[in-house]
């Protein structure tokens, strides 16, 4: 479960308080004082303001009637006043934030109010109380993601609406605003931000408990912006028509911001920090579900890092040994600068306890692609979801290789020198075992990337150290009985490798594994393209050339389309920057190349549905 927004201050600081919409009773905004304008104000500073009214009032003063008054001096006062409300946890200090914010873009788009160093200074306080606003708004529970920044003030209340452009996200998802602050992560290359207008967020969004394929707390990218546009859209009849609203724009989509004068400029943007986010509040399950796979709620799960958007095509990550979705955060981050990934891609995220027999794995990942890819397709086709993109690293590499082949029947004869048929099993088992070693290649997949993958097995597996990994896997009690009684009644009809005991997935990686070996022996289907992106920075004492665990020789694999070597070790190579580059050239050909698979075939589909349903 993702933890809280405030677990690390130091990688991304969040000073509001994350609660729930809708939000409290603090409720509506600030607009209903815009007719309030008065020239009498007397010429006082915000620092003895403590009414929010007088600090909305105030704000709204034209060049004329601010007199002598420095505009500038006034918005950094408002915003002083603002921080001290705040620290007193005295929830008026949005309102001083808004005045503030209010004098400060007055003055940047007014020439008559500044000169350049003036503007210089405005926008500084501009984005400075904007980030207050939101803070606090967040802290008092004043952000109501459908109807706006809810306020109340001496004179009664009064909304700030907010506006929404280029998000899959309902406005109901906007659950939590965090301001990017300064933060650090060792697992990304680069911190990819961008300078302009608008302060970057990291939204959170809360899972509906209805939801399957999303964790409790996602994060994405957003950019605030507050200022003077009209607004499209009912309103209640009782409510003001404001003159500001709060713009929120996903940076994924938009570079440019339109200006006032029917320019552009640029907008801000972090889209680094809602990844960083992920990394540093979700769980790490890599130990966990390779020395305990039975304690994960599930065998496998497949995870959306946005909601399913037709016509973008899947692009599907899965991790290998003592691994878990968070290691391709690097890759991810990267591939996220690519405007044309971003509108052409879905990344879809699978996790699995990779202490467990890879088969089994590889049949989860099958069920959950099918019944996602199901569920979106229950009354309109789309035809990008049978052209999905797999990318495996190290072991992932092999359960990537068991959606694009069919099994036949050499991955039973690696098991059993009988037919299933003629086994003496119970209906379960014998379900289980059909849905590991009979299956079809899955119609929704057209292109696969191995990083890494070790087809031919991992001499370290054989080794001491792989012999003693295994040694921590610890085994389901229930299923071990299960498995010890077909033994016990099958046990001449069962190949030595699986007569004694479930092998856990290192064992599977011996190079000598009758499993492995029938498996890379697996033609592909013909509509299959092929891509290995191979290590070759650390030599082996047995192997040969290798990235330290995978040699190259493993890694390689019969027909690829292309083969690219990589200067580096096992566990940098799935975010090198080569890796990276030639990610991307592969994600731009599968654009370029016609549909091999754009519509499913019938018997394929109806195969994995009823293989689903097992």
């Amino acid at each position: 479960m993702v933890g809280d927004s405030q677990n690390d201050l130091n990688k991304i600081k969040n000073r509001g308080r994350c609660v729930p919409a809708p939000v409290s009773a603090w409720a509506i905004g600030l607009l209903l004082l815009l007719g309030c304008r008065s020239s009498w104000l007397p010429e006082r500073s915000l620092e003895d303001v403590a009414s929010s009214s007088e600090a909305v009032a105030l704000a709204d003063l034209s060049s004329d009637e601010l007199g002598s008054r420095d505009p500038i001096e006034v918005s950094r006062n408002a915003c002083t006043r603002a921080e001290k409300l705040r620290a007193d946890l005295d929830p008026r200090c949005t309102a001083h934030y808004l005045a503030a914010n209010r004098l400060a873009w007055k003055t940047v788009n007014h020439a008559s109010l500044a000169d350049d160093a003036q503007r210089n200074l405005a926008a500084e306080l501009y984005h400075e109380s904007l980030r207050g606003l939101i803070e606090s708004a967040q802290q008092f529970g004043q952000i109501d993601p459908i109807h706006g920044i809810r306020l109340t003030t001496e004179e009664g209340e009064v909304t700030i609406p907010i506006v929404y452009d280029g998000f899959a996200w309902k406005p109901e998802d906007f659950n939590c605003w965090i301001p990017v602050d300064e933060y650090q992560d060792e697992h990304l290359t680069h911190q990819h931000r961008r300078s302009g207008w608008g302060v970057p967020l990291v939204v959170l969004r809360q899972r509906d408990q209805q939801e399957r394929f999303m964790i409790p707390q996602l994060p994405f990218a957003a950019t605030a912006m507050l200022r003077n546009l009209p607004v499209d859209g009912d309103r209640k009849s009782d409510e003001a028509t404001p003159n500001q609203v709060l713009e929120v724009f996903n940076p994924l989509v938009h570079s440019e911001l339109a200006k006032d004068d029917g320019g552009e400029t640029p907008l801000a943007a972090d889209l680094s920090a809602p990844i960083a986010w992920l990394n540093n509040n979700t769980p790490h399950l890599n130990y966990e579900g390779f020395m305990h796979p039975d304690r994960l709620h599930r065998s496998g799960q497949l995870i959306m890092l946005e909601p399913y958007q037709p016509g973008k095509i899947p692009l599907v990550f899965v991790h290998g040994l003592a691994s878990d979705p968070l290691t391709w955060i690097g890759l991810i981050n990267e591939l996220r600068t690519a405007d044309w990934v971003n509108s052409r891609y879905q990344v879809w995220l699978f996790g699995y306890p990779t202490g467990r027999p890879f088969l089994r794995s590889a049949a989860d990942l099958r069920r959950e692609c099918g019944e996602a890819i199901a569920s979106f397709t229950k009354t309109t086709a789309d035809p990008a979801l049978h052209r999905s993109v797999i990318i495996g690293h190290s072991m992932g590499g092999l359960l990537t290789k068991l959606q694009v082949a069919p099994s036949g029947t050499s991955l039973w004869k690696s098991f059993a020198k009988r037919p299933i048929e003629s086994l003496q099993a119970d209906p379960q088992m014998h379900d289980y075992l059909s849905e590991l070693f009979f299956f079809e290649p899955s119609p929704f997949v057209e292109r696969a990337i191995f990083i890494g993958t070790p087809h031919g097995g991992s001499p370290i597996a054989d080794e001491w150290i792989g012999q003693f990994a295994s040694l921590l896997v610890s085994r389901s009690h229930d299923f071990s009985d299960e498995y010890d009684a077909f033994l016990a009644r099958n046990r001449e009809a069962i190949t030595p490798f699986y007569s004694k005991h479930i092998p856990t997935s290192v064992h599977m990686l011996e190079p000598e594994d009758p499993t492995l070996q029938a498996m890379r022996q697996l033609p592909l289907a013909p509509h299959i393209r092929l891509h290995s992106v191979i290590g070759n920075g650390h030599k082996m004492l047995i192997g040969g050339p290798a990235d330290g665990v995978v040699p190259v020789v493993s890694a390689r694999h019969h027909g690829a389309d292309s083969e690219r070597i990589v200067e580096t070790t096992h566990r940098r190579l799935q975010s090198h920057p080569d890796t990276v580059e030639e990610v991307l050239r592969i994600l731009q050909l599968h654009l370029d190349e016609p549909a091999e698979n754009s519509a499913p075939q019938p018997q394929l589909a109806e195969g994995l549905t009823q293989s689903a349903i097992r």
